[in-house]
């Protein structure tokens, strides 16, 4: 009797237009992205490459990432925190995320909705 293990892997979580790519490695990011731009170029869209920003996460989250190289010639350089969805992504040893931005907004909102005039 044999007994197969399935692994789901995902790599891509979308809502809207935002997009998050996951990859293990920078080498499998590089393919995720050229994929995701081919898929993007056959629905006559493209990547907002203002907005496009690259973190690692990991024991070698202080090594710099390479460039990565878009089809339009463009690199995505890398950075130490970004945000998606309203959850800022804190680069690190571990994957962590950073709720203070989002916490300090809904706070502001409260105070100014609920302040005596």
């Amino acid at each position: 009797m044999s007994v197969a293990i399935c692994h789901i892997v995902v790599s891509v979580f979308l809502y809207a237009d935002d997009i998050l790519l996951i990859a293990p490695s920078v080498s499998a990011l590089q393919t995720l992205l050229h994929v995701c731009e081919e898929e993007l170029r056959l629905l006559d869209m493209q990547l907002n490459i203002q907005k496009s920003v690259c973190i690692r996460f990991g024991a070698r989250f202080r090594v710099p990432c390479k460039s990565l190289a878009l089809l339009l010639e463009v690199l995505l350089t890398g950075t130490v925190s970004c945000m998606y969805l309203g959850v800022y992504f804190v680069s690190g040893r571990i994957f962590k995320c950073c709720f203070d931005h989002a916490k300090s907004q809904f706070f502001s909102g409260h105070l100014m909705l609920y302040s005596v005039r």
